[in-house]
C-alpha cells in the first residue's frame, strides 16, 4: 500500500477497531471487545461487594414491606441509650415516615430495636435491649398491631437479623463467646423454640458476624457473613430429607425432625458478575446505596428529584450524594502485548502515540514500543519504555515496517486504570517538511529540529481538533454537566442551582420550541411542566363570560345579552351603588372588553410549591405570558370548593376520612380521639354493612353523597 506524499496515516487500538492482542503474551486484562476500555481483570472470589449485596439483601435494620414502595426502619446506628425506641414505616402515599409504636400493643417492652422483617401479616422485630437487659424478639400481627409472639433470648445473646422462612421465625444471634456466635435460632410465630442451626466456620478460617438473612426465590435461606461496608461471604441453607446430606455441612434438629444442609458459596458460584447471579435469586430491593447513617431508596418521583430519595437513620430527608460505583476486587497487574502492527511502508518512521485513559489515584499504566522489518517479536533490549501515565508519546525507534506495543497496568485490588483508546500516527511528517532543505543536511540537527517542531505541531493539531469538535459542544445531550450553564447563556436561560443535570438538559432541548411558542397557552404549559414537574390548568377568562343565550329555557325579552346598567354607571339606567364609575372607553364596547386579556393558572399542591416555589412560578408565568395580559395564580390543596371554578385534582382530592376515634374534641398531645358523639363525628359502616360514601360510577353528588 503506497502512501501519498504529505499524507499522515493513523492506526486506532480500542474495543471497536480491536486491540490486535497477542494472546500468548496478554495476561490479567479484560475489556478487549467493549466500549468501557482496557482494564484489569476481576479477582475470582466468593466475597460479594457491599454495594452489590445491598441491592438484593438489605441490612437487618431496614426491610421492605408487602405494599409497593413500603419500607420499615428501626433504631439509629449510634450505640446510645434512647429514652424512646424507633420503629418507622414509609408511606409512599404521604411521602413520609410514620411512627409505628403508637399502633402496636405492648410496644413499651422495646428498648433498642436493631433488626426488622415483614412477611405478609407478620412484623418481626429484634431488640438487643440496654442496661444489661436480655435480647428479645417480638412478633406483631399487622395492621391491627396485636402482639402474637414473644421470645426472650439467653443472657449474652443479642439478635443480629431476623427472617421468616419455612413457617418459622429464624434469628441470627451474636455472643461474646466465639463458640456461641454462629447460631441461627428457630421459633414458631408464637415464640416457642424449635431448635438451632449451626453455621460452621468458613474455609478461610476468619469468622465474622452473620448480619443478614433473607429467603430467596429458590426456597433456600441465604446468610451474609461480614462487617458493614465490607465484602460479605454468602451461605446457603436448605431443607433436606432426614438421613440425606447434600452438602459438606449439615445439622439436624431433634424437634420437628428437620434436617438442614448448610453450604458455603464458593468461587465457582459467584466468582464473577455476582450481581447477575443474585438477580436470579432475589428481587431487587430498591435500596440504592448506604453511606454511613444515610441511605437512598428508589421511590416514586417526588418534587422533581427523579426516582431516588435519601434519608437518615432517623427518617429525616437528606440530599442526594454522588453515587459511587460498586467496587469489585481486581488483580494488581496486567499486560497487553499487540501483534506486529503493519504500516505497509518499508522502513516506516513511526511518529506518535496518543492515549485516552482514566487513571484513578493509586493506579498507573505504562507503554513500551519496538519496531522491526519483520513480524518476529523484538528482542527484550529493543523496547523503548515511556514514563508512567504519559498520554502523548514520541516514538524514537529505528525505521521499521512493523510496530509492537506493550501496555502494562498496575493498581490496588479495588480500582483499575482504564485505557479507552490508542492512536498511533505514522509516518513522521512534521513542519520540517515546509522548511528549506538546508535544515535537513545535518542528520543530528535534522533529528533535533524534527522533534522540536513536533511539539508545536501537536499543539496546533489539538487546536484544530477542538475547532472541529466545537459543534458537539452545542449538543445538550452529550456535553458534560459543567458545560450546561454555558449553553444556557446563549439562550438567555439562568438555571436554578438546585436543578439537577437531567432537568437542565430537558430545558435546553425544549428551548427552541419554547421560544416559538412563547406567549401561547401551549408554551406556558410546557415550561411549567419542565420546571415544576406538574401539569397546570390554564383558563382564559374570556371564555367564562356569563352571557345570555337563546334556547329552550330562554325567551325573548326575558334574557339580556349584557347588562349595561351593571357594567358601569349610566345616568337614568343604573341604580346607585349597583355599578362602578368608569370614565374611559365606550360603554357599547364593555361586552367585548369584559374579562379580556386575563387568564388564570391553577396548580395542584406539591412539595416544591412552597412560598419560595410559588414566587418562582409566578415569575415564570410573568416571563412567558404576553406583555399586555394579566394573570392570577392559584395553588390548590385547601379543600373542595363548590362552584364552577372547582377542579378535581387542583382544589380537591377524594380520599377516605380518618378513622373515627372517640375522645376529647379539644384534645391535647398524647390523648387519643378525634371525634365526639353528636358533635364532630362521621360514623363508618361496620365490616358487614353497606359502604356509604362517594363511589365513582355508582354515586351521585347530592343524591348518594354529601361533601363536607
Amino acid at each position: 500500500m503506497p502512501i501519498l506524499d504529505g499524507q499522515t496515516r493513523f492506526r486506532l487500538l480500542d474495543g471497536y477497531v480491536g486491540w490486535d492482542e497477542n494472546l500468548d503474551l496478554t495476561k490479567n486484562v479484560i475489556g478487549l471487545d467493549d466500549q468501557i476500555g482496557l482494564r484489569l481483570e476481576d479477582l475470582e472470589t466468593s466475597e460479594v461487594p457491599e454495594d452489590i449485596l445491598l441491592l438484593f439483601m438489605p441490612p437487618a435494620w431496614i426491610a421492605r414491606g408487602c405494599r409497593p414502595f413500603e419500607w420499615y426502619l428501626c433504631g439509629p446506628s449510634e450505640p446510645v441509650i434512647q429514652s424512646r425506641p424507633q420503629l418507622l414505616r414509609y408511606d409512599s402515599c404521604r411521602g413520609e415516615w410514620l411512627d409505628l409504636l403508637p399502633g402496636l400493643r405492648e410496644s413499651s417492652s422495646l428498648r433498642r430495636p436493631v433488626a426488622v422483617h415483614v412477611w405478609k401479616r407478620f412484623l418481626i422485630v429484634g431488640d438487643e435491649g440496654n442496661n444489661g437487659s436480655c435480647g428479645q424478639v417480638l412478633i406483631w400481627s399487622i395492621p391491627e398491631g396485636r402482639l402474637i409472639g414473644f421470645v426472650e433470648l439467653f443472657p449474652g445473646d443479642r439478635p443480629l437479623a431476623v427472617v421468616y422462612a419455612w413457617g418459622e421465625v429464624i434469628v441470627s444471634v451474636g455472643n461474646s463467646d466465639p463458640n456461641r456466635n454462629r447460631r441461627l435460632l428457630r421459633f414458631d410465630p408464637s415464640g416457642d423454640a424449635r431448635g438451632e442451626i449451626e453455621i460452621p466456620s468458613p474455609a478461610s478460617g476468619q469468622a465474622r458476624s452473620l448480619n443478614r438473612l433473607l429467603k430467596g426465590n429458590d426456597g433456600a435461606l441465604w446468610i451474609a457473613e461480614g462487617e458493614p461496608g465490607e465484602t460479605s461471604l454468602l451461605w446457603r441453607v436448605t431443607l433436606a430429607a432426614c438421613g440425606t446430606v447434600h452438602h459438606r455441612h449439615a445439622t439436624a434438629s431433634c424437634s420437628y425432625r428437620q434436617e438442614f444442609c448448610v453450604q458455603e458459596v464458593n468461587d465457582s458460584a459467584f466468582g464473577r458478575s455476582p450481581g447477575e447471579k443474585l438477580k436470579k435469586i432475589f428481587e431487587p430491593t430498591g435500596l440504592i446505596s448506604i453511606r454511613g447513617n444515610q441511605f437512598c431508596l428508589k421511590l416514586p418521583m417526588v418534587a422533581g428529584v427523579g426516582d431516588s430519595m435519601c434519608f437518615g437513620r432517623d427518617g429525616s430527608s437528606q440530599p442526594l450524594p454522588d453515587q459511587a460505583r460498586a467496587v469489585q476486587p481486581r488483580k494488581s497487574t496486567g499486560t497487553l502485548v499487540t501483534k506486529a502492527l503493519d504500516s505497509f511502508i518499508p522502513r516506516c518512521r513511526w511518529h506518535r502515540i496518543r492515549v485516552e485513559a482514566d487513571v484513578p489515584r493509586d493506579s498507573s499504566f505504562s507503554l513500551a514500543v519496538a519496531t522491526s522489518e519483520t513480524e518476529k517479536s523484538p528482542h527484550p533490549l529493543d523496547w523503548q519504555t515511556f514514563p508512567e501515565n504519559t498520554t502523548d508519546l514520541l516514538i524514537q525507534q529505528p525505521p521499521g515496517r512493523y510496530l509492537h506495543v506493550k501496555i502494562a497496568l498496575a493498581s490496588t485490588q479495588t480500582i483499575s486504570p482504564t485505557i479507552r483508546r490508542l492512536r498511533i500516527d505514522f509516518p513522521r511528517l512534521t513542519s520540517l517538511e515546509q522548511l528549506p532543505v538546508v535544515y535537513r543536511e545535518d542528520p543530528l540537527a535534522e533529528d533535533f529540529t524534527e522533534r522540536f517542531l513536533s511539539l508545536f505541531d501537536a499543539a496546533t493539531e489539538d487546536l484544530d481538533r477542538a475547532i472541529e469538535r466545537f459543534p458537539a459542544l452545542l449538543d445538550p445531550t452529550g456535553v458534560p454537566d459543567e458545560v450546561l450553564p454555558w449553553l444556557g447563556m446563549f439562550l438567555g436561560i439562568a438555571f436554578d442551582p438546585s436543578w439537577r443535570a437531567d432537568r437542565r438538559r430537558r430545558l435546553l432541548i425544549a428551548a427552541p420550541a419554547l421560544f416559538r411558542q412563547r406567549g401561547t397557552m401551549a408554551g406556558l404549559r410546557v415550561a411549567i411542566e419542565l420546571i415544576f414537574d406538574a401539569s397546570p390548568v390554564i383558563e382564559e377568562r374570556i371564555h367564562q363570560r356569563a352571557w345570555g343565550a337563546l334556547g329552550s329555557r330562554s325567551h325573548l325579552g326575558a334574557v339580556r345579552l349584557f347588562g349595561k346598567s351593571r357594567a358601569r354607571f349610566l345616568i337614568g339606567s343604573s341604580a346607585l351603588n349597583a355599578a362602578p364609575l368608569r370614565s374611559y372607553g365606550n360603554p357599547d364596547h364593555d361586552p367585548l372588553r369584559s374579562e379580556a386579556h386575563r387568564f388564570s393558572v391553577l396548580m395542584p399542591p406539591g412539595p416544591v410549591l412552597t412560598t419560595l416555589g410559588i414566587a418562582q412560578l409566578d415569575r415564570l408565568i410573568a416571563h412567558q405570558k404576553p406583555a399586555h395580559t394579566l394573570h392570577t395564580l392559584r395553588v390548590g390543596g385547601n379543600g373542595f370548593v363548590l362552584g364552577q371554578t372547582s377542579i378535581v385534582g387542583i382544589d380537591s382530592k377524594l380520599v377516605a376520612n380518618d378513622p373515627p376515634v372517640l375522645g376529647s374534641e379539644n384534645r391535647k398531645p398524647g390523648i387519643p380521639g378525634n371525634v365526639r358523639l353528636n358533635r364532630t363525628s362521621i360514623l363508618r359502616h361496620g365490616p358487614h354493612g353497606p359502604a356509604l360514601g362517594l363511589g365513582i360510577g355508582k354515586a351521585l353528588v347530592g343524591i348518594n353523597t354529601l361533601l363536607e
